[in-house]
């Protein structure tokens, strides 16, 4: 589905009298849209791993409750003579019409009550109204996407859009390949993306090892 056609769907959905089915939601509302993950190669060499995401959830922190659409994407990225990396790229919208992409002032990834803040190396605007922050490889981190991945099949980040606000916390289902909020018979859900996950981040874990020796 292109942008026009998922905004006005979501438009249509969250506006009506009577709410969507909450099947994939958790008690903050949010909804997972879709993920894929996708290998990252540089000159034919395995460097990482990239989870892409897509979900709405209900902004009390920033839109007095109103819902957003947030987009982008996870990555682990190893480049040789280099710690690697976890990056985390986001945008926002609000789901009005005529309504444009912000990036958020901060992100962490989130381990329980327990945030990777501390690992945070630099930001970077990454397109219009989206900023990608990168972060060093730790425990936290390693614990928030690998371990949480392997355990619950998700991943949850807090962002905030002021400097000094409060975070909002977004958990990601990795088992929603595709909600269609129009049609409940042509969600996927499935093991494909966590178990993907997986293997791409043994794989590039394997191939980093091979070319420290």
């Amino acid at each position: 589905m292109d942008n026009s056609k998922l905004f006005a769907v979501l438009f249509g959905l969250f506006w009506a009298i009577v709410p969507i089915s909450w099947a994939h939601a958790n008690p903050s509302q949010t909804i997972t849209l879709s993920t894929q993950v996708s290998p990252q190669y540089v000159s034919g060499n395995l460097i990482g791993c990239q989870i892409s995401f897509e979900a709405v959830r209900n902004d009390p922190e920033y839109s007095e409750g109103r819902y957003v659409y947030l987009t982008g994407n996870l990555s682990y990225l190893y480049f040789e003579g280099k710690d690697m990396i976890l990056s985390l790229k986001l945008g926002v919208k609000g789901l009005e019409e005529n309504s444009s992409f912000l990036a958020p002032n901060e992100v962490y990834l989130m381990n329980g009550h327990e945030t990777n803040k501390a690992d945070f190396l630099n930001s970077n605007d990454s397109g219009e109204g989206f900023k990608i922050f990168a972060f060093s490889f730790s425990e936290i981190g390693i614990d928030a996407t690998i371990g949480s991945i392997s355990k619950n099949e998700n991943f949850t980040f807090s962002y905030a859009m002021t400097p000094g606000g409060l975070n909002a916390i977004v958990p990601i289902n990795l088992r929603v390949e595709k909600e269609d909020l129009s049609d409940s018979s042509r969600t996927v859900i499935s093991d494909r993306n966590p178990d993907e996950w997986k293997n791409c981040m043994s794989s590039t874990l394997k191939a980093a090892k091979m070319r420290l020796k």
